[in-house]
């Protein structure tokens, strides 16, 4: 989700979760080698994987709907 409220859909290769670990480890390696924080590994991503799992909890514990912030 962009700031814009847009989102942004990524490319997500053959579905293979091997594949998919492989390049994510890949991702991580780039960054270290250049010290370039690589898109797909981002820290605002990573927040907002946290508030989308912290979401899911709270409505399943209070079985309501809850807006992501």
């Amino acid at each position: 989700i962009q700031p814009d409220g847009t989102v942004q859909h990524p490319q997500l290769g053959s579905g293979d979760p091997i594949d998919a670990f492989a390049a994510e480890l890949a991702d991580a390696v780039e960054g270290a080698r250049t010290g370039i924080e690589p898109p797909t590994l981002s820290g605002g991503l990573a927040r907002q994987a946290l508030a989308v799992c912290r979401a899911e909890i709270a409505s399943v514990r209070e079985r309501r709907v809850v807006a992501i912030a």
